[in-house]
């Protein structure tokens, strides 16, 4: 398509991937238009549409995610009113995180703005059943307590 923008003259190629992702097609193809293309005086060329929204979800996400392991680092000490059990508690997030990019490399997925939402919600999940361990754990340990018998046994 040709049309007319900002005074210039401007063509569009529209491209719909089904293989790749959006950033990757767009390095790929950068590399092979610097090597063979040679552009006119006066003459650009610039990337839009989903590869411009991939871009500033990729620059969102690297201020969202810190600040949501933050929050959730600052809710489980609120809860635990403890910074050893906080720490515990969010290390299952790194692991969570860890095994969802070896299963998204084995699937051949590319990283997408769903994608780093899905690993916020496993974020969530992973801490919600290190919440829920950690609250048996105590109640079962204060039950114990409170009954007289002992807490250890050295037993194995």
């Amino acid at each position: 398509m040709i049309r007319d923008e900002d005074g210039q003259l401007t063509g569009y190629v529209y491209i719909d991937l089904n293989t790749t992702d959006y950033g990757g097609f767009v390095d790929q193809a950068n590399k092979i238009l610097r090597q063979r293309l040679q552009l006119p005086a006066g003459y650009t060329y610039q990337w839009s549409g989903e590869y411009e929204f991939q871009l500033r979800a990729k620059e969102r996400m690297k201020i969202i995610l810190p600040v949501v392991f933050f929050v959730i680092f600052l809710l489980l000490y609120m809860v635990f009113h403890n910074l050893t059990e906080a720490m515990v508690l969010i290390f299952p997030t790194f692991y969570a995180m860890t095994g969802g990019l070896i299963l998204q490399w084995l699937l051949g997925y590319n990283f997408s703005v769903a994608v780093w939402v899905g690993y916020i919600a496993l974020f969530g999940i992973a801490v919600e059943t290190g919440v829920v361990m950690v609250v048996y754990l105590h109640e079962s340990l204060d039950k114990r307590i409170a009954s007289g018998s002992p807490a250890y046994r050295g037993r194995y």
